[in-house]
């Protein structure tokens, strides 16, 4: 079913995000690798810049900044029992 276009806003909704729950220090670490990117790194200060040029607050871009961190290191924790496997192959 879809609304009609004059469907008025609810007051107070926010679009859902993240879970709110999980590893307080692993969001802890993602967010100060994001804040030590945001003020070091050009590529990060694009992308940030680039994210508000969209549309996005300054903190919406940081979230998905973060987002991008997390994904990064999700490919990093997966390919690294890859590379102890094959190690362990070739000894």
């Amino acid at each position: 079913m879809t609304l009609p276009s004059t469907f008025p806003r609810l007051k107070g909704f926010r679009f859902p995000r993240e879970v709110r729950g999980g590893n307080r220090a692993a969001n802890s670490a993602i967010h100060i690798i994001a804040v030590g990117r945001l003020r070091v790194d050009p590529r990060t200060q694009d992308y940030v810049a680039k994210r508000i040029a969209l549309g996005n607050s300054k903190l919406g871009a940081i979230r998905c900044l973060k987002r991008y961190i997390a994904h990064e290191i999700f490919v990093i924790i997966m390919r690294r029992p890859r590379e102890i496997n094959q190690s362990q192959i070739a000894v």
